[in-house]
């Protein structure tokens, strides 16, 4: 459940498709000195538009929350802009069929597999970014973050967890560069709102 006084109190929340996203982002988020933001795992790419609905309603409450990050996986798309407008149509959606007087713009290119749109809502705006995980250069529809862990390793494992494991332990022991080499999405993203 939110926290809705530590709400008051950050500059951005960070939405993450699931636990593992959430375990990445927040590393490289450490590694990168970022404050005020607040990791939530999303459980799945069906419930981050309900997430991002809440938290742009909540921002009436928490006026300094500016920024909203999603990270998510690329699978079963053919580009990091069609899972950015899926995502904003989705919430365009919703806000439609709640009756709220609320938009969000067509999601702009902010860096690599990173994608930026405002979303306004009763005289409030917040960004919305949009990093999406994933190798695009390959032809599987399955992209992920464990791609950018496969980057940093400098090889996949077939483990999944054991990948997991050995990306936390190398985005603490690497330099800024070099993870950031293969997370450019998630960094710029952070960087973005710190």
């Amino acid at each position: 459940m939110l926290d809705l006084l530590r709400l008051r109190q950050i500059a951005a929340v960070v939405v993450c498709e699931g636990k593992k996203d959430k375990a990445v982002a927040s590393e490289i988020a450490a590694k990168l000195g970022a404050s005020s933001l607040l990791f939530l795992p999303a459980g799945g790419i069906d419930t981050i538009p309900d997430i991002i609905e809440m938290l742009v309603v909540l921002t009436r409450v928490a006026r300094k929350v500016k920024s909203i990050i999603v990270v998510v996986d690329g699978e079963d798309v053919d580009s990091p802009l069609e899972r950015a407008r899926r995502i904003r149509d989705s919430l365009a959606s919703r806000f439609v069929s709640r009756g709220m007087n609320a938009e969000a713009d067509e999601p702009q290119p902010a860096g690599a597999q990173l994608y930026k749109a405002r979303v306004r809502y009763e005289g409030q705006e917040v960004n919305l970014l949009v990093a999406v995980s994933g190798d695009f250069s390959k032809s599987s529809p399955r992209r992920a973050i464990e791609d950018h862990c496969a980057k940093l390793l400098g090889s996949a494992h077939p483990d999944k967890d054991e990948l997991h494991r050995l990306c936390l332990e190398a985005i603490r022991r690497e330099d800024m560069e070099t993870v950031c080499n293969a997370f450019p999405h998630i960094c710029a993203a952070l960087r973005a709102v710190n």
